[in-house]
């Protein structure tokens, strides 16, 4: 049996779970009779996730296209061939049509792209100075086919309304991974068939921030007089450290709360 891309993709449409989706693009590669050609169509009827997962398994240069780039990757850079793919997209974000780099994480943590391309590569390509450590880059790539391809909508003809479409379709790409990635955030609603977030969301985002602004402040003044008051009695005092639990709830806090906000990016960008 063999198949086409677009014979593949109709076979996806059939499952919804991602391991299944997964298997079934990795299942049928070797079938498929014009992979060389249109595997990206394959690849852009997945999630992100599914993308990085289809990837990581068939090998990032073996499904890399740089004619169609605009995908989910996460590039391990102690990897070989996953180096390769990350300079040949680093190359193609140079083109200054658009900006094509998008929600960068970089060894875990989110990276605003702020910098240069130049400098920003080497920075993720040049191993740690202490540790002699390579790095993992996670992004989204909008390249040149995004518009035609991906959004299937002509290409704008200024810079401008071409950036915001495609911040648009980025932070569409993050709510999507988000919601895989954690089913219910802090409110207990779950994200499937719930109905557009109201303005109450927004007020309650408000709030939470301003209440931990004030615990915040509170507590920077208390451990003010108690410094004031060591330093009165001659002793050396120093800010006691969070324990590992508050840590990890402040972390889990945080994770519900970058949820919330991506409810109402989602409510006002996207749809």
């Amino acid at each position: 049996l063999f198949l086409t891309c677009k014979q593949v993709v109709v076979l996806l449409s059939l499952y919804e779970w991602p391991e299944e989706r997964t298997e079934v693009a990795v299942l049928c590669y070797n079938r498929i009779i014009d992979r060389k050609e249109s595997f990206y169509t394959v690849l852009y009827a997945l999630s992100p996730i599914e993308q990085v997962s289809v990837m990581l398994r068939l090998g990032m240069k073996e499904t890399f296209n740089p004619e169609h780039p605009s995908l989910h990757y996460r590039l391990d850079f102690t990897n070989i061939d996953q180096r390769v793919v990350a300079k040949a997209l680093f190359a193609l974000a140079k083109d200054k049509k658009f900006d094509k780099l998008h929600n960068l994480v970089f060894n875990g943590k989110r990276l605003e792209m702020l910098t240069e391309i130049d400098f920003l590569w080497k920075m993720v390509s040049t191993p740690d100075p202490v540790t002699k450590r390579l790095h993992i880059l996670e992004l989204d790539f909008c390249g040149k086919d995004t518009f035609e391809c991906v959004l299937k909508v002509p290409q704008p003809s200024d810079k401008l309304r071409c950036d915001q479409a495609v911040r648009t379709h980025a932070k569409r790409m993050l709510v999507e991974r988000t919601r895989f990635l954690h089913p219910y955030w802090v409110a207990q609603r779950g994200w499937s068939g719930i109905p557009p977030p109201d303005p109450i969301d927004k007020k309650a985002i408000q709030e939470i921030k301003a209440a931990e602004l004030k615990a915040k402040t509170a507590l920077a003044k208390e451990h003010k007089e108690m410094q004031a008051a060591a330093q009165a009695a001659g002793m050396m005092w120093t800010e006691p450290e969070a324990s590992e639990e508050e840590k990890e709830k402040s972390a889990a806090h945080s994770v519900h709360l970058r949820a919330m906000e991506l409810v109402v990016i989602e409510d006002e960008d996207i749809h």
